[in-house]
């Protein structure tokens, strides 16, 4: 499974380039933007309805009654805040928070495995050895987030992870104009996912 999360930071051409994902076989996108509620709808009109249905909401969980999208993700801030809405994941950073959710979930998120791209001064405090034994254990889909990349996406999967979530591999190619190597980049995860 990969997972793509957009960028927080909103730029020109962004939702062509989501489309054009959708296009090349991308399931699921998780929109996590400092964008206010208008700004966000305005978005989400820039992306082709028929991929609505792939995409989560990390806020503006009201959007769900507009649009028809996938469902919402918490996390510890939100983790209360939900009313009638598909919640399709859980953002964690730690296994214990995943041991006692009362949600029944699609996967959860687990961050940071590695130190972040997008974000340089969010290290990781994971062992991937270490947790390896953990997360077999666990009956909950768990996806790999933080600093993923073509050059460890496979060992998440081979420790146990069920997916890999990506940003700053993709994102900082697309936002310097390097469109090629971003979609040769997503192609690359794409079929180191399928392979495992």
């Amino acid at each position: 499974m990969l997972i793509l999360f957009t960028n927080k930071e909103s730029f020109s051409g962004e939702t062509d380039i989501i489309n054009t994902l959708f296009r090349r076989g991308l399931t699921r996108l998780h929109l996590k933007k400092d964008l206010s509620r208008e700004q966000m709808i305005d978005f989400l009109n820039g992306i082709d309805s028929v991929y609505h249905p792939r995409i989560v909401l990390h806020d503006y969980y009201n959007l769900c009654d507009v649009f028809d999208l996938a469902g919402v993700n918490l996390n510890q801030r939100n983790f209360n805040f939900v009313q009638n809405y598909n919640i399709v994941s859980f953002s964690s950073h730690s296994l214990l928070e995943i041991e006692f959710l009362k949600y029944d979930l699609e996967y959860c998120f687990l961050s940071p495995i590695f130190n972040s791209i997008s974000k340089p001064k969010y290290l990781s405090t994971f062992d991937l050895d270490v947790i390896t034994d953990l997360i077999k254990r666990f009956k909950k889909k768990i996806v790999a987030l933080g600093g993923i990349n073509t050059s460890n996406a496979e060992k998440c999967l081979k420790a146990g992870f069920s997916g890999v979530a990506v940003l700053g591999c993709l994102w900082n190619d697309f936002k310097s104009g390097n469109l090629d190597l971003g979609y040769k980049t997503f192609e690359e995860l794409q079929q180191i996912c399928k392979d495992h």
